[in-house]
């Protein structure tokens, strides 16, 4: 019996050890595009052929491409294999059945496409039959509201996204008889009552528009890696694939529409010594360090959306972690 368990000892180890250059078994990285080859909207648009070295990356280095709701319960139930990472798609565009739809069937990859109800069949949009038939291909297709409204500007948030939520569920079902388990928020702006609000309502899931690597630990918030305008290189993708979720405790604001000026957070791990960095839309930060904790005070602007993000080392890890907050202010205009 001892030598049985020595055997299986070593063989953990060998395993643990072949994590190298992976998101390892702590994370999944989660990927948000919007469109595919229309130029005519570059900011969230990514270019075929930036889309397709992307694909042939996770075919050549062996990645498991999962929905969000393959992704979700393999965290839950602690199955998650390496190098798993996920592909979502906003909006709805037709330029994803267009250009991008052949090119997964190809590889056979699914992604998970969230789709806003009320622009169904529009111009730019793709219509029911065709949902239905990237469905019955293995997309799986998630709820990104009815109106793509600002909930956190209405007087009562909870009661829109209860309305606006309930009405896109009753479009999805009457039009591909089932009720979406996943939701996306419009804008990405969301704060803890909207949160335990589609929790009530049986969602599994809900992805944000804040960069980072889904961990399992916040499931209705969910981080991922835009891929749209700038933001949309085979460089990038392969950089932030490799990236590992950071345990940031936020100590201020207490929301994601507080105020507060100033950011404070702590860190769960042990982090390899000098690499805490802080960036505010990408712009480098100076950080107060006091004991066990940062702090940064947060420049004044005039945008709806401020994205705050802490990457750092994690000691003994072979990449960095990566972690983002959203500050929303709801008196800007979009």
């Amino acid at each position: 019996m001892r030598k049985i368990i020595i055997v299986l000892l070593l063989i953990n180890i060998g395993c643990a050890n072949s994590q190298e250059d992976t998101n390892e078994e702590t994370g999944i990285p989660v990927f948000a595009y919007h469109r595919f080859g229309d130029d005519r909207f570059p900011s969230t648009n990514i270019k075929m052929e930036v889309f397709k070295k992307q694909l042939d990356y996770l075919k050549n280095n062996n990645y498991h491409v999962l929905t969000l709701k393959e992704a979700v319960k393999a965290m839950k139930e602690g199955e998650v294999q390496s190098k798993s990472v996920v592909l979502t798609v906003d909006d709805g565009y037709k330029s994803f059945y267009e250009n991008a739809f052949p090119l997964l069937q190809e590889y056979g990859y699914p992604v998970t496409i969230f789709v806003n109800t009320s622009y169904v069949g529009g111009d730019d949009f793709m219509d029911w039959e065709t949902l239905k038939i990237i469905k019955e291909a293995g997309m799986e297709i998630g709820n990104h509201s009815h109106d793509h409204p600002h909930f956190l500007n209405a007087q009562a948030p909870v009661t829109l996204l209860h309305s606006d939520v309930e009405t896109a569920q009753s479009l999805f079902k009457e039009h591909l008889g089932f009720e979406p388990g996943a939701f996306s928020y419009p804008y990405g702006e969301y704060d803890e009552h909207l949160k335990e609000a589609l929790e009530g309502m049986g969602f599994y899931a809900a992805t944000a528009q804040r960069s980072g690597v889904m961990s399992g630990r916040e499931v209705f918030a969910i981080p991922r890696f835009p891929m749209g305008g700038p933001f949309a290189s085979f460089e990038g993708f392969k950089r932030k694939i490799k990236m590992l979720p950071l345990h940031v405790v936020v100590i201020k604001p207490g929301s994601t529409t507080s105020p507060e000026d100033r950011f404070v957070f702590s860190i769960e791990e042990e982090i390899a010594p000098g690499t805490v960095q802080c960036f505010v839309d990408g712009t480098k930060q100076s950080l107060n360090k006091d004991v066990s904790r940062f702090e940064l005070k947060v420049p004044e602007s005039g945008q709806r959306r401020q994205l705050i993000t802490v990457t750092a080392k994690v000691k003994g890890a072979a990449n960095y972690g990566w972690f983002s907050f959203v500050r929303i202010n709801t008196k800007a205009e979009e």
